[in-house]
């Protein structure tokens, strides 16, 4: 590589890596802690579910007619004994199960929301989900010209650097650079599916295109019908269609909120919320629409693959220690550098005021 191409590189790897060490830390930091969030300190009655799925559903029911402007549900499971609401202002009303009025979230579940908030959004809502879609794609880049820079030196690495041994600027180099080429391959997977999932909408627009045709509904679903307004009953119409399915989520728009999308994962599905869905018209009483993304074509498999992937759940718990491993080494690597290039800024303005 030339020299003074090899100077641009090192120049725009520094600018981005000053630039992004604050989000980055924190989305790493808090996706460290989620990827154990289905395992790491449930408290034992969030495993008891008493209630008969019919009773839960008329309370959830119960507790949306008193909340007009709610957006999504996440739907309690057996691990998690509580609907998490989303209402229009951005807010989520946490209810538990077989209840009909709202509670402060406990600690562990206030906690996981927390960092939830912190790795999408930064904790500053749409401003920082828009931050995070900017964030994703440059760490991809810084990533991939860290690479470009270490290539040359590749025969020097030496296992001996990961560990640290000192604060001088030389020896956070090599921590910097031993890190970067040891982790590598964890990170290149972690960071790009991040960043794709930031664009996820954009992307499933490009592979809507490659998706089969929709196909109509069969007369015996166009045949039920349940009581108007009744979202319990829509609740459990979708129930009995998708008897060997999870309901994981409900959803509507404010725009036209007599449709309600409710979401299921059915057998097969590597997604663990599922991306199988069920319309229903409230005011009409009836389903519109149903989509089993087992037969969804390229934009489902894709779907069905990434999330899992980010988030650790692809491969099991192999895959979300490797995951947790290579988050604190791109930690490692930040702070190495970003300490690396304040001890040589800082040496500079000690030698010119000589």
């Amino acid at each position: 590589m030339r020299p003074p191409m090899l100077r641009k590189l090192v120049l725009a790897h520094r600018w981005l890596g000053l630039a992004l060490v604050v989000p980055l830390v924190a989305i790493v930091l808090a996706g460290a802690l989620l990827l154990f969030r289905n395992t790491l300190w449930i408290p034992p009655e969030w495993r008891d579910s008493s209630l008969s799925t019919q009773r839960s559903d008329a309370a959830l029911a119960g507790a949306l007619h008193e909340l007009p402007d709610w957006r999504f549900v996440d739907v309690a499971t057996p691990g998690r004994a509580f609907q998490s609401v989303g209402l229009s202002d951005d807010q989520v009303a946490v209810f538990r199960v077989g209840a009909a009025a709202p509670e402060a979230p406990p600690l562990r579940l206030a906690t996981e929301q927390f960092l939830f908030r912190l790795h999408t959004r930064l904790l500053v809502g749409e401003a920082g989900k828009a931050a995070v879609r900017v964030v994703g794609p440059l760490a991809v880049a810084s990533l991939v010209v860290g690479l470009l820079i270490w290539w040359p030196r590749r025969r020097g690495w030496r296992p001996r650097d990961l560990l640290p041994s000192g604060a001088k600027r030389a020896t956070l180099l090599r921590l910097h650079l031993s890190w970067g080429a040891a982790a590598a391959l964890l990170l290149v997977p972690m960071v790009v599916s991040g960043a794709l999932l930031a664009h996820n909408p954009t992307i499933r627009g490009w592979l809507k295109p490659l998706a089969p045709p929709a196909a109509g509904l069969a007369p015996d679903i166009q045949a039920l019908q349940f009581a108007q307004g009744d979202l319990a009953a829509a609740i459990a119409t979708g129930r009995r269609i998708w008897r060997d399915g999870i309901l994981t989520q409900l959803a509507r728009t404010p725009a036209d909120p007599r449709l309600v999308t409710m979401k299921f994962r059915l057998p097969g599905e590597k997604h663990p919320n599922g991306r199988s869905t069920i319309a229903v018209d409230l005011e009409a009483g009836r389903v519109v629409a149903i989509r089993d993304a087992r037969s969804g074509g390229v934009p489902a498999g894709y779907d069905d693959v990434l999330y899992p992937l980010h988030i650790g759940e692809l491969g099991g718990a192999v895959q979300a220690w490797a995951w947790f491993l290579g988050g604190c080494g791109l930690v490692v690597i930040l702070v190495s550098g970003v300490l690396a290039w304040l001890r040589g800024w800082l040496a500079r303005r000690a030698a010119a005021r000589l």
